[in-house]
């Protein structure tokens, strides 16, 4: 059950972000009034039926709608709780934009690790506390992501942490100690702090006493230690662990000098075995692309193959993902091979470019003089107005000439 880059998500894609449809594109629940009415009518036949209370209302409490239907839900708790063919059934309810990219069911690994559980037709003290974090976190007012990440550890801080100390957590069933271990994951991954790291290893540490560590577990434990650079420690994660059966670490090669203060990126070679640090100019006018999602795959497919913003790209962009271990490794090496018109380099830490507002996937930012000048938001596959509205900010900013 890899999901290293699901929480990266909760940013994003595995809460599902979907495109706006055609207006003739049938959905049958499109907007809160219908969906407040579908549940009032269909409580005990509903495929929602199949989720656990606690997963149910945190599932509701995902979907958003506008004008055209749904446009965003989260779907861990359809992987954790739901088959497949569960999955579907949920999804199809939204119509078929929700099913154009269905998520993976960990069904199984979920009933693996879920052997003790005191409150399985009810909402538990624990969950509660945890369904008011998701609650607090889901939708977050409007900034940057650094913005956000101190929301979401200013909530967890005040509902949470004082349930992950080791009493506390061997009090936990089996339950609730998978969503202790969903918060902190949560955390961890977008604030990169060390007091999370710490509560993390607290509830892998319980799970490890009941048998019940995943593989998932074992992967999150190495990327959140790569997300903070000890580097060493990730790698004997795996020797710790063999039966994780991890992929190897690649080498990290770090030469720049100690005064650096450029921002800098792993850049990764074409097998994925080694990453060398490098530092940035961004004195020339540069077009930074935030990716790692599948809109940013679409755009990067598009934009290679464009005449005249494909070359523009080659010379002027830089594709950007995040850092090793929120992002694998093998998923930049993969891109790379897959648009090598539009590599990727891997962030070192979200810090080095928090003159970047924010970062949605794909957004498209105009730097001269390392600041942010312009950006373009969002790209939708083969969207003549996606494709305009780049080329408008690119010519308002002299890198394309009114005649091209």
């Amino acid at each position: 059950m890899q999901r290293m880059n699901l929480l990266a998500s909760l940013v994003v894609c595995a809460a599902l972000s979907i495109q706006p449809a055609a207006a003739d594109t049938p959905a049958e629940i499109q907007s809160q009034a219908q969906l407040e009415a579908y549940l009032a009518a269909n409580a005990a036949t509903s495929p929602l039926a199949a989720l656990s209370p606690g997963a149910r209302e945190r599932f509701v409490m995902s979907l958003s709608f506008n004008e055209s239907g749904i446009t965003s839900l989260d779907a861990s708790d359809l992987m954790d709780e739901l088959t497949q063919e569960q999955i579907l059934a949920v999804l199809a309810l939204f119509g078929p934009r929700a099913l154009e990219h269905p998520p993976p069911s960990h069904y199984l690994e979920t009933r693996a690790v879920e052997k003790r559980v005191a409150h399985p037709k009810e909402i538990g003290a624990i969950e509660r506390r945890y369904n008011e974090f998701y609650g607090d976190t889901r939708h977050l007012a409007r900034g940057t992501d650094l913005a956000r990440a101190r929301e979401i550890a200013a909530a967890f801080d005040a509902r949470l942490a004082g349930l992950f100390a080791p009493a506390a957590l061997r009090r936990a069933d089996d339950h609730e100690l998978r969503l202790l271990r969903a918060a902190v994951r949560r955390v961890a991954m977008q604030t990169s702090q060390a007091k999370y790291l710490d509560a993390f290893r607290a509830v892998f540490a319980e799970r490890v006493r009941r048998n019940l560590v995943s593989s998932d577990d074992i992967a999150t434990l190495q990327g959140l230690l790569l997300a903070q650079h000890r580097i060493g420690d990730a790698r004997r994660i795996a020797y710790d662990y063999p039966n994780a059966k991890l992929a190897q670490l690649p080498q990290f090669r770090d030469s720049l000098a100690p005064g650096n203060t450029a921002p800098t990126v792993w850049r990764v070679d074409p097998a994925g075995r080694q990453l060398t640090r490098a530092a940035i100019d961004l004195a020339p006018p540069t077009i930074i692309v935030t990716a790692n999602c599948q809109f940013a795959k679409e755009a990067a497919a598009d934009i290679s193959a464009d005449a005249l913003l494909g070359p523009l790209f080659e010379r002027h962009a830089l594709w950007l993902v995040p850092a090793p271990g929120i992002e694998a490794v093998s998923d930049a090496r993969d891109w790379n091979r897959k648009f090598p018109r539009a590599p990727v380099a891997m962030i070192y830490d979200r810090a080095e470019w928090s003159f970047l507002p924010d970062w949605q996937l794909p957004q498209f930012y105009i730097v001269r003089d390392g600041r942010v000048v312009d950006s373009v938001n969002g790209w939708w596959r083969g969207s003549a107005q996606s494709r305009d509205q780049l080329i408008t900010a690119l010519r308002r900013n002299g890198l394309l000439t009114e005649t091209q």
